[in-house]
């Protein structure tokens, strides 16, 4: 068994960050383990003090000292689970990780610890791209609205127009090269390409010109 924690920063804590349909019983459920969860369950607390590697539940406590906490009679007893991995996920809006969960009385090895070391990586990944795509979506009707006319007189292609526009929102050159669905080495030629075109030194300069248009 698996399943994603996640946790949004606010106001220097962390809340809650993934909202499902639960029947009334499970959401009560679900609402006492996002209170247990930050105070009783050792990972929690190495992630949130900055641990990015995978660990066990081991690694911290013993089976009988977790199984005299709360959190444990409430989350881990009504699924059998004996024991967990934590794969950290630390972004600059969320903190959490994803958990494995094993029933029975094999606890995981430190092979199992290597193999999940070496997959941390994707699952970091997959979640960065979740998240710059989504704010995207969100920014995506007001950079369509906006006029590429003046940028194409001035000698940019259309998708350098469209690079210089998302640069205009923040994105950096691996963000936008996830949006565009295009590869960073690629972005990177386009940005070059925009500020010898525009005459500018700098992203700041390129930038700009969009409010002179």
């Amino acid at each position: 068994m698996h399943s994603l924690e996640l946790w949004r920063k606010e106001d220097g804590g962390y809340q809650a960050a993934i909202d499902i349909d639960y029947g009334t019983k499970e959401k009560e459920i679900m609402q006492q383990v996002g209170v247990l969860v930050p105070v009783q369950h050792p990972c929690y607390q190495y992630i949130a003090g900055g641990g990015s590697d995978p660990v066990r539940l081991a690694d911290f406590v013993s089976q009988r000292q977790f199984k005299s906490t709360d959190l444990y009679q409430v989350a881990f007893r009504p699924l059998d689970v004996i024991h967990q991995m934590s794969i950290p996920l630390i972004t600059e809006t969320h903190l959490g990780g994803l958990t494995l969960n094993r029933q029975g009385r094999r606890p995981f090895a430190e092979e199992d610890v290597r193999l999940a070391a070496q997959f941390a990586r994707f699952v970091v990944q997959a979640h960065h791209t979740e998240e710059v795509l989504a704010r995207a979506l969100e920014q995506r009707s007001v950079v369509e609205a906006q006029d590429h006319l003046p940028l194409r007189r001035a000698g940019l292609s259309r998708r350098e127009a469209e690079v210089l526009h998302w640069m205009a929102q923040g994105k950096r050159d691996k963000e936008i090269a996830i949006i565009l669905g295009i590869s960073h080495r690629t972005v990177t030629h386009h940005v070059s390409a925009i500020l010898a075109k525009l005459g500018v030194e700098n992203r700041t300069a390129a930038v700009a010109t969009l409010t002179h248009q």
